[in-house]
């Protein structure tokens, strides 16, 4: 037995025996060569950052640090306490890793074997990515660690099976903000089976976990705030149940960083853009059109003021300037302006009138705290009868051509101007 409790620096070759090297309140550093026989290290505090171990049957751990920064090839791996880490670049190879209560491990480089983890297991280094070539089984009593910066996480990588108990722990440290829409890749396997039961996560990060048959991300949503307007809180659940549910487009995701004010802050002015509240003003525009006509109907241009029944022209010009103010759960205010004409011919006498007329209208509705402005232009076309309810016609064409086949058509067009961060 070789027992350090002071400063190792160098190799160290056991002899062909079975032979033990115990570490405890000292420091190592170097190499480590078994011989013939059964040999084992065995940790129990201090420090230790082994460059390669060969040739060792047994390595057991009930406390300290112990780093690896090449290969290290064991029969049996066993931690009840204390911590090991896989340097990136290094190899752990071990049939079956147990990591006790009480003990954590992790690596930023490859492990080669199973590993069964009733303890916590911290993949990469601050961060970096953990390679298993093997199975692993997180207990309901583990603690899985991932650190996370605005660009780039710890990963694990299962080449086989991922098992995980109920009970189990996802803890997420955060060392920044994770931008709205932008998805971390935390665990890859060949298969997952269970699911983390708690979700533990720094007070910065504001982000949902997505996990689907071999994959567990995180995805960065916008925060969603009780002083924003019932329309603009509506839009980000939206976004948000968008992003998580999958079925969002590249474009869409591509565009969401627009919607940002920073990181996970949402632009309410760029939500506002995204409710339908302009497309339903819009229709405001057609109740403008038939208020105006139905005072100019009501006025004296239609008064033929004639004792005797005859024909008559009319003809009136059109105007209309309207303000919606905005409500105080949110509707913005809107401004209505419009201008046209109207004429017919009719037959009648100051007792009773018969005509019709044709007419055009021109508005435009602007919401100036969406940035939206719609522009309505239409021919209108109709009878009326002093005495009697008045029946229209009319005919509406979208401007999907270039033409109005015929008199009494409408085409309205939205456009909005999006803020841009």
């Amino acid at each position: 037995m070789l027992r350090n409790t002071g400063t190792i620096v160098g190799g160290v070759m056991l002899s062909g025996g079975d032979d033990q090297l115990r570490l405890s309140d000292g420091t190592f550093a170097g190499a480590v060569y078994g011989g013939e026989g059964g040999d084992n290290i065995e940790i129990a505090g201090g420090q230790a950052a082994f460059s390669t171990i060969s040739d060792v049957e047994t390595l057991r751990m009930s406390a300290g640090l112990a780093t690896v920064g090449g290969s290290a090839a064991f029969d049996s791996m066993a931690l009840t306490g204390g911590r090991v880490i896989g340097l990136a670049g290094s190899t752990i190879t071990a049939p079956t890793i147990t990591v006790g209560q009480g003990a954590t491990f992790g690596s930023a480089g490859t492990v080669n074997g199973d590993i069964a983890v009733a303890g916590t297991l911290s993949p990469g280094a601050s961060p970096g990515t953990m390679t298993v070539n093997g199975n692993v089984t997180l207990a309901g009593t583990s603690v899985s660690i991932f650190e996370i910066t605005p660009t780039v996480s710890d990963k694990l990588i299962v080449n086989g099976n991922l098992t995980i108990a109920s009970g189990a722990t996802l803890q997420i440290d955060a060392g920044g903000i994770v931008n709205a829409g932008q998805s971390l890749d935390l665990i890859d396997a060949d298969s997952i089976t269970g699911s983390f039961t708690d979700i533990v996560r720094s007070g910065s990060l504001f982000g949902v976990l997505v996990q689907d048959g071999d994959t567990v991300s995180l995805l960065g949503e916008f925060m969603n705030d009780t002083s924003f307007t019932p329309q603009v809180q509506g839009a980000i659940d939206y976004v948000n149940g968008l992003m998580t549910s999958g079925r969002a487009s590249a474009a869409f995701m591509a565009a969401v960083p627009e919607l940002a004010a920073s990181s996970s802050t949402a632009n309410q002015t760029a939500f506002a853009q995204l409710t339908p509240e302009a497309y339903a003003s819009a229709g405001q525009i057609a109740v403008e059109h038939g208020l105006e006509l139905a005072d100019v109907g009501r006025s004296d241009a239609f008064d033929p003021r004639r004792e005797t029944p005859g024909g008559f022209t009319f003809a009136s010009a059109l105007g209309n300037m309207r303000t919606l103010e905005g409500g105080a759960q949110g509707a913005a205010r809107a401004r209505i302006n419009g201008y046209g004409f109207l004429g017919g011919i009719g037959w009648g006498s100051s007792d009773w009138s018969i005509g019709g007329f044709v007419g055009y209208l021109n508005s435009r509705q602007t919401l100036s705290s969406l940035g939206a402005r719609t522009g309505s232009t239409a021919w209108s076309q109709a009878s009326m009868g002093a005495g009697a309810t008045a029946s229209s016609a009319s005919r509406r064409q979208w401007p999907t051509t270039a033409a109005m086949p015929i008199p009494g058509a409408t085409c309205s067009a939205l456009r909005r101007t999006v803020p841009m961060t």
